[in-house]
This record gives structure tokens, sequence and C-alpha cells, in this order.
């Protein structure tokens, strides 16, 4: 019988379990954190679409209203007529 064979082998089994454990949740909280990144940089290019489509959609209400007639300043709803 080997001197310390099955409790070495056994010992030496765990610390690789551990460490192909460890290796694996490293890739795994990696993943997640390149994921979180993504969706941070998709969030805000949404809010910079958000912003330029609400000041275009301005734009086109001023357009319109000037096309109309209605003064802008006065806030009426009544469409002039030509």
């Amino acid at each position: 019988m080997a001197r310390g064979g099955l409790a070495r082998r056994t010992l030496i089994r765990g610390a690789l379990l551990a460490v192909i454990g460890a290796a694996a949740f490293a890739v795994v909280l990696f993943s997640v954190a390149s994921l979180y990144n993504e969706s941070e940089r998709r969030a805000q290019r949404s809010q910079e679409v958000l912003v330029v489509g609400n000041h275009l959609d301005r734009l086109v209400v001023d357009l319109e209203t000037r096309v109309r007639g209605i003064p802008a300043e006065a806030g009426s709803q009544r469409i002039l007529r030509k």
C-alpha cells in the first residue's frame, strides 16, 4: 500500500475541481459583465435616438403650424383657411 496514496489523490482531485470551478465562475462573471456593458451602451444609444426623434417631431409640428398660418406663440387651435 502506497503511503498516503488515496488521501493524496483525493486532495489533488479536490484542488483540481476547485480550480476548474473557479475558472468557470470567472468565465460566467466576465460574460455577465460584458452583457451588462453592452446593454448600457444600447440603452444610451436608445436615449440619444429618442431625444433626436422628439426634437424632429417638434420641428415638424412647428413647420405644420407655420404652413397652416397658426401663430405658434398665440397657442391658438383654430386653422386659418386660405
